[in-house]
This record gives structure tokens, C-alpha cells and sequence, in this order.
């Protein structure tokens, strides 16, 4: 093996061509791999699992609605094709994520090799083994970035074959898929300005003709790319995604262009969510990076008879492509940080292709086997950096405690990790890092720690927070539900009332909405209105796993348990890690007296969220009313540990000590449920049972 030459390129057969393809797939394979068996991460719920536009409508809503957060129908098409394949289950998505990657690293060596660069396939195995895509390939929500160079990818070698053969059909192929590019992602919409350049390296020279030739794939990268930004201000106008000036967003975009490339050219201490660099319009040091591009430029064009011309061009599609997301035009990500290794999948290419051509050229001096040696050492090196990189987006707990251990102050990390503690029961660890989250101003951050407040039993507390995220975002839907949850269990389901029919009508917000109305039924006792709402919850939105398990929960009060298992099981199916459904199959099975099944069900619960105080409290009851009363007390103690100011519980803890003899420990349990509670009737006669049963 040897770094790959022009005269290499001139020579390679059909064999040739088919194994240094498969070559390029099994490297994406084997580099993230470790990815395939990886779960669903951050926000591949808005893309996926929650994304309505995979819904059976979903084609017509992809092309023809703006029911979608970006104009990418390419996109939605494909993971509305996914969903029937696949559904709730990532490793298919994973594996054609991993693939189409391999397939732009196959697009790229034939690319290269049609522009005559030296060492075409080691540098696109470079950029298919590379770490800083791992945040591409090894995350199911890329596949629009992958989509859109592949894409971009085959436009380019359609534009050249026209150009060699004057094919009127190719040139309208080029055309078409470089329309579908920008329909998959907007990412590649500077590829008129790369064609111009591959056309300035091919030919040595550009004329009039040349840009009249590119004219209409610079119309459709102006259209797509208004529309893109329509789609985003449409999205985004209740959001402020950046406050920095014209200035200080230029010298951002300096320092970001060159952190690129030394992040390409040293893949080190990557993170999902860099630190926010301390850019300063007073600081000399902000200035150096356009102070180094002009020295660049002027070295390239001093040199450009020879090695300048590589320079030049390799870094010139880097440039370019890397324009759009450098910070002058608003991207969501921004909030988190102005830095992301996914923005640079696409100019990469520039770097990539010139680090690989340098490579080749210094090595074409050197024997066969030592330049053989080289190419496996770097593609090794490469390779075993995204094994492990590729291994943090296997979890969003790996992904996030790794995300923390580089930027400690992420607020996305802070907030998405201290919402996985909540879950899990940690209320106190969910507060520590909810906390310095929150403090940023960030909504979801807010809403997140008023949550907790409220569980640690700071209702006032928690609505401060939830109003101070209504001044902000007035129609914050996530807010307006919140805001009804504190206010009805203030003993106020007026008002409640109000905030759950304003949701009525915000779009993506009906379900919620209905989920409120729904506990206001529950709490009125007007049992029998509550499934005809739920149902229309879950009509709006048949993923709504909480509207299924509401629904369960609503046919169980009725009686009506086969209809209430149904509705059960649907929200297990849409996230089987979701406890609180199978303890309703459990109350299920206790109404039908299965008790095998009550304690198998209860032991999925168990595994599943051991320290869910909600469902640990009704394991607890179930164990009790099957009599079981020690593992009854397991249950409530862990709904003690996370809620400790839940008068109920510490009741439910003193009739299972006494059902154990345990009579000192009843009496002091019951002693804290009045604490808690002073007007509990109930636990005041269990007091005085106890008390009366005390030896003297």
C-alpha cells in the first residue's frame, strides 16, 4: 500500500474503483462502530421519535406545509421512511447514518480524483475516519448534514462530466441534485462558488462564460437560501439566539474559522458543547486571525506557479464553505455555543484535501512499504481517536458527562444532564446542576428547576421561575403548561383552566393542553369527561406516551381494564422505559387478581427507575394490598428518600412496620405524616392504634 497518486487515478479499473469503495465504507464502520448499538440522543426526538412529520401524513407535511422547523423535505422524506422501517429502534437509523457517511467518503475520493488531486483516496479515507465527524456520523439527527453533501458531492461530479462531454441531461442532473442537496440542508449552498473554484483548478483560468454556466445553481442557492432564513426567523422569533454586534460576531467568525482547521488538523479535547471563547473587540490577539489569513493568502499567491495554486484552492473551498455558519446569520445552536464540529462537515473537504495531497507529495520520495506505513499509521491513529469519540453519542448520560468534563459551565450539558438525575430520582444532584443552568436565563433551564422546586415542595418559588419565562417567551408553551400545573395544585383550577385551553390553540401545544384539562376533570371528580379528552390527546398526538398512560389511567378508575391495558402498553411501546405504565398494567393485573403478574411488573418498575418516587409510592401500595409489607417498605422508603415532604408516604411506612411488628418505627412514621400534615385523619388513628399497641 502507498499514498495514491494522479498517475494512480489514471489507472484504477472497475476492481480497483469497487475496493477502495468498500475500503472507505468498512472504515466508516469499524471508526463508529461503537455508535450502532447507541441510543436516541438529545434532540433526535424533535428529528425522529417525536417529529410529526414522520407521521403517516407526514410526506405531504415534509413538502408542502410549514408544520416543519426547517424547509428540508429531503430530509423528513428519509426519516419517514426510516420510521416504517424501524420506528422507536435507533440501530437502524444509526447504521444507514454510518453508511451514507461512508458513501460521501466515496463521493469525495471520486471527486478528488476527477480534479486530479494527489492522494485522492487517502485524503478522503482521512475525512471518513476523521474524529471531528463523529459528531456527525455517530448522531442520527446529522443524516441532513450527510444527506446534503452526498448530494452536493454527486453535483459536483455531474458538473464535470458535462464540462468534459457538453451533456445537456448531465448538466440538468448536476442541477437536480444539487437542488435535492439544499432540500436534505442549506449547508452546502456556497457549492456555486466551490464549482467556480474547482473550475479555476481544473482549467487554470475562469471567464464570463463560466459564470453565466454556474448562474442557475447560484439562483437556487439564493432562493433555498431565503427560504431557509424565513424558516429560521419563523421558528425562532420568540427566541434571542445571539446579542453580540456586527463586530464582535466578524472576529468570532476569525477565531472560529481557524479553530476549525486546528481542530482538523489536531483532533483533540473535541466536545459536543465548546466554551464560548473569550473574544474581546479590545484585545489585539481577536485580530491576529485575519492578520494570518492575509499572510496565507499572500504566501499562496506568491507561490502560485507551483505549490501556491494547492494552497490557494485547498484552502479556498474551506473558506467558502465554511462562510455560512461562522456566526453572521443566526443558527439555534448559537444559544449553546458559536462552535460546533458539525459545521464543518462539508469545508472540511478543503482542509482535508490538502493535508492528504501534502502527505502524498512529501511521500512519493519515500520506498513503497515506508510510505504504506505512514498512510496505515495515520488512518490507525485516526481511526482509534473515533472509535472512542464516536463511543460518548452512544448515551445521553456518556454524552452529557463528557460534555461536562470540558465545559462544566454548558448550560445545554447542565440542564439535559441535571433533567436525566430528575428522572432518575436524584433531586438533589437534578438541583446542582439545574442551578447554575437556570442562572444563565435560559427557559428550559427555568422550567426544569421549577420543577424541582416544586417536588422540594417550593411552590412560590416555582412560579416565580415559571413567570419569570412567560416575560421572556410569553407564548412558551412548555411555560404555559407549568404555570397551570402550580396553579391547580394551588387549589386555583380557574385559572388553571385558562393557561390549559390558551394551549389549545399554540401550535404543537393541543395534547398538552387536553393533559391539563384532563386533571382539572380528574380533580373535579367528573371522572366520566376525562377519556374523551385524553382520546382527543391522543389523536393530536399519537406519540405522546403521557397521554397514553393518562388514558390507561382514566378506562382503570372506570373499570375499564382491557381498555385501560391497551392504552397502557401503547405507551411502553412508544418508550419502554417509561415506569409509570407498567405499574398501571400492574394495578391492572391486581384488579384481576394475577399476582405473578403484579410481582413481575413490579419488578420491571424496579429495574427500570428505581428511584422514581411516583411509581416507587404505587409499588409500594400494590405491595401492600398483596401482603407483602417488607418490600412494600423498600418502596416507600425510596419515595421518602426523593420526596421527603409527602405526608402519604410516611403514613403508607407506618401500617407496613406495623404489619412487621415494628411498632417504635410506625409510631415515629405516623409522628412525621402529622408534621407534614396536621389535619390527616387517618394518620392520626393509626397514631393512636400504634400508641395503644406500644408495650409498656
Amino acid at each position: 500500500m502507498h499514498l495514491p497518486t494522479e498517475q494512480d487515478s489514471q489507472t484504477t479499473g472497475h476492481a480497483g474503483l469497487l475496493l477502495g469503495a468498500l475500503g472507505l465504507v468498512m472504515l466508516a464502520i469499524v471508526a463508529f462502530s461503537p455508535a450502532i448499538r447507541g441510543e436516541f440522543i438529545w434532540d433526535d426526538d424533535t428529528h425522529v421519535t417525536r417529529n410529526v412529520l414522520t407521521y403517516p401524513d407526514g410526506l405531504y407535511r415534509s413538502w408542502f406545509t410549514t408544520d416543519q422547523p426547517n424547509y428540508w423535505p429531503v430530509t423528513w422524506t428519509a426519516f419517514w421512511i426510516q420510521w416504517k422501517l424501524w420506528g422507536l429502534d435507533p440501530f437502524g437509523y444509526h447504521v444507514v447514518t454510518i453508511f451514507l457517511h461512508g458513501a460521501c467518503g466515496v463521493m469525495l475520493w471520486r471527486v478528488l480524483r476527477m480534479l486530479g488531486i494527489p492522494g485522492a483516496w487517502f485524503a478522503a479515507a482521512i475525512f471518513t475516519v476523521h474524529p471531528v465527524n463523529a459528531q456527525t456520523a455517530a448522531w442520527i439527527t446529522q443524516q441532513k448534514n450527510i444527506l446534503s453533501v452526498l448530494f452536493a458531492l454527486v453535483s459536483l461530479l455531474l458538473v464535470f462530466s458535462t464540462r468534459e462531454k457538453s451533456s445537456r441531461p448531465a448538466y440538468a442532473l448536476a442541477l437536480s441534485a444539487f437542488l435535492v442537496s439544499l432540500l436534505a440542508k442549506t449547508v452546502t449552498i456556497m457549492l456555486p462558488f466551490v464549482i467556480l473554484g474547482c473550475i479555476w483548478w481544473r482549467e487554470k483560468r475562469l471567464t464570463a462564460k463560466d459564470l453565466l454556466w454556474t448562474a442557475p445553481f447560484f439562483l437556487l442557492s439564493l432562493l433555498l437560501g431565503l427560504n431557509e432564513i424565513w424558516f429560521q426567523e419563523f421558528n425562532t422569533q420568540a427566541l434571542t439566539v445571539r446579542h453580540d454586534s456586527l463586530l464582535e460576531r466578524t472576529l468570532m467568525a476569525g477565531y472560529a474559522h481557524f479553530f476549525y482547521i486546528a481542530r482538523t488538523l489536531l483532533p483533540v479535547d473535541l466536545c459536543f458543547v465548546y466554551a464560548k471563547p473569550a473574544v474581546s473587540v479590545q484585545t489585539v490577539s481577536a485580530y491576529l486571525p485575519f492578520a494570518a489569513g492575509a499572510i496565507l493568502a499572500g504566501v499562496g499567491l506568491w507561490k502560485i506557479r507551483t505549490w501556491g495554486r494547492g494552497l490557494l484552492f485547498g484552502l479556498g473551498f474551506y473558506s467558502i464553505a465554511i462562510l455560512p455558519v461562522l456566526g453572521f446569520m443566526n443558527i439555534y445552536f448559537m444559544r449553546y455555543s458559536p462552535l460546533a464540529d458539525h459545521w464543518q462537515y462539508f469545508a472540511m473537504i478543503g482542509t482535508v484535501a490538502l493535508a492528504g495531497a501534502s502527505l502524498a507529495v512529501a511521500s512519493s520520495g519515500l520506498p513503497r512499504p515506508a510510505a504504506a506505513g505512514l498512510a496505515v499509521l495515520v488512518l490507525a491513529a485516526l481511526c482509534w481517536l473515533s472509535f472512542e469519540r464516536s463511543g460518548v453519542f452512544a448515551s445521553n448520560e456518556l454524552l452529557w458527562q463528557d460534555t461536562l468534563a470540558k465545559n462544566p459551565r454548558s448550560t445545554l450539558a447542565n440542564n439535559n444532564y441535571g433533567l436525566l438525575l430528575l428522572g432518575r430520582g436524584d433531586v438533589a444532584g437534578a438541583r446542582r446542576h439545574l442551578e447554575p443552568a437556570a442562572s444563565d436565563g435560559n427557559p428550559e433551564s427555568r422550567l426544569s428547576l421549577a420543577s424541582v422546586l416544586k417536588m422540594q415542595g417550593d411552590t412560590r418559588g416555582a412560579l416565580r421561575l415559571v413567570e419569570t419565562v412567560l416575560q421572556s417567551v410569553p407564548d412558551n408553551p412548555d411555560a404555559i403548561y407549568e404555570l397551570g400545573r402550580l396553579r391547580l395544585e394551588s387549589g386555583d383550577p380557574g385559572r388553571a383552566g385558562e393557561c390549559f385551553r390558551r394551549l389549545l390553540v399554540v401550535k404543537g401545544a393541543a395534547a398538552k393542553g387536553l393533559l391539563g384539562l384532563a386533571a382539572i376533570a380528574e380533580l373535579g371528580g367528573r371522572r366520566e369527561e376525562i377519556p374523551g379528552l385524553l382520546e382527543k390527546a391522543v389523536g393530536v398526538d399519537p406519540r405522546n406516551e403521557n397521554a397514553w398512560h393518562e388514558l390507561g389511567r382514566a378506562n382503570l378508575g372506570l373499570g375499564r381494564l382491557d381498555a385501560a391495558a391497551e392504552s397502557f402498553r401503547k405507551a411502553i411501546a412508544l418508550n419502554p422505559r417509561f415506569a409509570s405504565p407498567y405499574v398501571g398494567l400492574a394495578l391492572v393485573a391486581d384488579r384481576q387478581n394475577d399476582a405473578g403478574e403484579v410481582l413481575r411488573l413490579v419488578g420491571k418498575v424496579a429495574e427500570i427507575n428505581p428511584a422514581g418516587p411516583d411509581v416507587n409510592f404505587a409499588c409500594g401500595e400494590l405491595m401492600l394490598a398483596r401482603g407483602k409489607p417488607a418490600a412494600a417498605a423498600g418502596f416507600y422508603a425510596k419515595t421518602a428518600a426523593v420526596n421527603p415532604l409527602y405526608p402519604d408516604v410516611y403514613n403508607n411506612l407506618g401500617i407496613a412496620c406495623g404489619s412487621l411488628g415494628q411498632v417504635d418505627k410506625a409510631i415515629s412514621y405516623f409522628s412525621e405524616a402529622l408534621r407534614l400534615n396536621p389535619e390527616d385523619g387517618k394518620a392520626r388513628k393509626n397514631l393512636e392504634t400504634a400508641q395503644g399497641q406500644r408495650k409498656p
